[in-house]
């Protein structure tokens, strides 16, 4: 997975998609790949075989063309062969906790999506919450990853605001699918040019 050219990068994915969605780890790979970056899928067998929209995950990958490797748990010698200094790994609805070594592994360039407010709604169930407050904003953000769930240096945001007529966490991220897209489009273009977090 390595580049000759400057401008490119090497990219791991590791995760999923949302249950009976087509996103957000498709939407990324795409649009990583639509400006030129190599990667790899890392998945778990749970999320392998995850329903999206039309199908499962899996042949979702296919149908796209994306690389995939399926993984029980993550092994350091395995991650060891595919990595250099160059690579950069991002998390998107993993459901791995990430070891030091394999943080270290990475050289400062281990980060991770999360599709809502930080610090105030770290972990999971943000939408399940926001409905039961009746709150109608959002944020989506990329943070460094190290040993505490989404407690590392964030790095990128982008606020939502969403309709009054949202009421599921479907209809969140329905209204969400559109700004990840250009959320991680930003990113990637930021990365790519600066080749630094």
């Amino acid at each position: 997975m390595n580049s000759n050219n400057s401008k490119e990068f090497d990219i791991i994915v590791f995760g999923g998609n949302r249950q009976n969605e087509d996103g957000p780890l498709i939407t990324f790979c795409n649009i990583a790949r639509s400006i030129g970056c190599n990667l790899i899928v890392i998945t778990d067998p749970s999320h392998y075989s995850l329903s999206t929209k039309d199908g499962i995950f899996s042949e979702l990958l296919s149908k796209n063309s994306i690389p995939v490797r399926v993984m029980s748990k993550l092994i350091l010698d395995d991650l060891k062969k595919i990595i250099d200094k160059r690579t950069l790994g991002v998390s998107i609805n993993s459901r791995w906790i990430f070891s030091q070594e394999i943080i270290d592994l990475f050289d400062d360039k281990l980060i991770n999506y999360h599709n809502a407010k930080i610090p105030e709604e770290r972990g999971a169930a943000a939408y399940s919450w926001k409905i039961l407050r009746g709150e109608k904003q959002g944020q989506l953000s990329f943070h460094k990853i190290d040993r505490e769930i989404d407690r590392g240096p964030i790095l990128m945001t982008m606020d939502i605001s969403f309709p009054d007529t949202v009421s599921s966490p479907l209809d969140y991220y329905d209204c969400m699918n559109e700004k990840e897209e250009q959320f991680f489009l930003n990113f990637l273009q930021q990365f790519r040019e600066k080749q630094t977090l």
